[in-house]
């Protein structure tokens, strides 16, 4: 059968319905197929008239392919985005910047120093507070004990010890060596300090002229203790034979020519067992007692000899370079 296309009026009805398929294909054939991209704020480049007009009756349209970078759920941003994300950089930025350019705080710029401002020095070394024997005074303030001296230093001028108490400066009591500090360090150097110093059983005041705080601290020498000594150990049995104690005594093997223990009366032999009432169970606990004696004091020093018992009070000197009876260091 012969069919006529364009003359649809003049085709009978199952004529249409075979030629219908055939014009599909064709359109298919000549019409390529338009896919939606996405272009910023706009789902295409193309406007939505043009869009109808390209679209034809049967033509399969594919789904829109979303931008790679944009990636799944993004959403696009517009000039107003854009704007204050770039605002919120510039301030985070400058924050970083103002970080980077403030300095660190030191301890010489903490809130309370002074760092143009020099500060006073005495010229001692602080040990922990305790309190006083009850022979002394039992009701008087614990003040802060000197454990050694810096020698020609202001404290050793003022006439200060070891084993003193400060128990004041300039009148404000004192109970801990960070109080004594900060006062002394409150005070300009070249100016006169008043120091309420008990020792023993004594309480007086002296005057110390400050001076600025050295730059190398650790270079400076304390002053030592030294009576001209050395002892050796002894068993529990050997001192209770020459009639010390058990639990300590230690034998003097030597004693310098000249010093202050061969002027206080100690001799080879003697069994030396207590000093200021401390014991003394070994050779190096009667070395850290004299040393930390304190210049110029008087140490009471018990011992056994023959059996008898007797006390020395030998004057402390400094200890010098090297010992004049051995010349040891």
């Amino acid at each position: 059968m012969n069919l006529v296309i364009g003359t649809e009026s003049a085709k009978p009805t199952s004529a249409r319905r075979a030629v219908r398929p055939l014009r599909q294909a064709v359109v298919r054939r000549r019409r390529p197929e338009i896919t939606g991209r996405a272009y910023g704020n706009d789902t295409s480049r193309t406007s939505a008239t043009a869009l109808d007009r390209a679209v034809q009756p049967g033509t399969r349209m594919l789904p829109a392919r979303k931008a790679g970078p944009m990636g799944p759920g993004a959403r696009p941003v517009g000039p107003a985005g854009l704007v204050r994300r770039s605002m919120v950089s510039l301030v985070l930025a400058l924050g970083c910047l103002q970080a980077l350019a403030q300095p660190a705080a030191s301890p010489s710029t903490q809130p309370g120093a002074d760092p143009a401002r020099p500060q006073g020095w005495l010229g001692v070394t602080l040990g922990n507070p305790t309190r006083p024997p009850a022979e002394v005074d039992a009701t008087a303030p614990e003040g802060v004990p000197v454990a050694a001296v810096v020698a020609d230093s202001p404290a050793r001028r003022a006439g200060l010890r070891g084993r003193d108490r400060i128990l004041a400066v300039n009148g404000k009591q004192v109970s801990s060596p960070s109080e004594l500090m900060s006062a002394i360090k409150a005070t300009p150097p070249s100016e006169w300090v008043s120091l309420s110093v008990r020792r023993g059983s004594r309480t007086m005041e002296l005057r110390a002229f400050l001076e600025e705080r050295p730059e190398n601290p650790g270079g400076l020498r304390t002053l030592e203790g030294w009576i001209g000594v050395e002892a050796i150990d002894l068993p529990p049995d050997l001192r209770e034979h020459f009639g010390a104690p058990r639990e300590s005594g230690v034998m003097i093997s030597h004693i310098a020519p000249g010093s202050p223990a061969e002027a206080g009366g100690l001799s080879l032999g003697d069994v030396v067992y207590e000093v200021n009432g401390e014991p003394i169970p070994s050779a190096r606990a009667l070395a850290m007692a004299v040393s930390g004696g304190g210049v110029e004091n008087r140490l009471e020093i018990r011992a056994m000899r023959f059996g008898s018992e007797i006390t020395f009070e030998p004057v402390v000197a400094v200890r010098p370079e090297k010992d004049p009876g051995t010349g040891k260091d």
